[in-house]
């Protein structure tokens, strides 16, 4: 049996909408299939990232 992860990165800014600012959130959503590649993904994430990260991340078993 392995383990995939799916995870949901929410990203927030200040843009222009129409005549007006807003803070606006999105998700960038990524799969992966192991912990070293959760791991990896996580990391480069954070490294890159401008200041707080919000993450969701849920796990699923699958029969090989």
């Amino acid at each position: 049996m392995a383990i995939k992860f799916k995870v949901k990165q929410y990203i927030k800014d200040y843009v222009k909408v129409g005549d007006e600012y807003r803070h606006v959130e999105a998700e960038s959503r990524y799969k992966v299939d192991n912990y070293d590649d959760l791991q990896t993904l996580l990391l480069t994430l954070v490294d890159f990232a401008d200041g707080t990260v919000k993450f969701e991340i849920s796990k699923e078993e699958v029969e090989e």
